[in-house]
């Protein structure tokens, strides 16, 4: 996700203008960012054969011990059984050497802490439109005007 890099403090210098297109780090739909996006890794680790019940580092030197086809397999079926739920950022500054995010995107853009940079954004026809849940859509308040 393009936009991702101008929030980052990582990317900060690397590039003079943005051009996106579909994707965005910011997740309208997802609530508990946290519980969700662990959640799918522990479902990944579960069909790697990963034990889920120790710490999260040892979780972690599992799944990277596996063959990336072998993993990417096993992230995309997941990903697809689990429609809405998926992948996300993580805020990883607290364990980090030299972290991506800093905060959560949202907030980063909200407070001014992004790149300053031109910026052009497109859309697909129907792009992510197979993530927006029905009952959302008919809920006027959930949309700011």
């Amino acid at each position: 996700m393009v936009l991702s890099h101008m929030v980052s403090p990582l990317s900060h210098g690397l590039f003079h203008g943005v051009i996106s297109q579909s994707g965005a780090p910011v997740d309208i739909f997802q609530e508990d960012k946290r519980g969700s996006y662990r959640k799918t890794v522990l479902d990944i680790a579960t069909r790697l054969g990963c034990s889920t019940l120790g710490q999260d580092v040892e979780v972690v030197e599992c799944l990277q011990g596996v063959d990336r086809d072998v993993f990417y397999y096993a992230a995309m079926n997941v990903s697809k059984e689990n429609i809405g739920r998926g992948f996300g950022q993580l805020v990883d500054k607290d364990f980090a050497e030299s972290p991506f995010y800093v905060m959560e995107p949202e907030a980063a853009f909200a407070s001014g802490e992004f790149a300053k940079v031109p910026l052009m954004i497109g859309f697909n026809k129907d792009g992510g439109i197979h993530r927006i849940n029905y009952r959302y859509v008919q809920k006027p308040s959930n949309f700011k005007s």
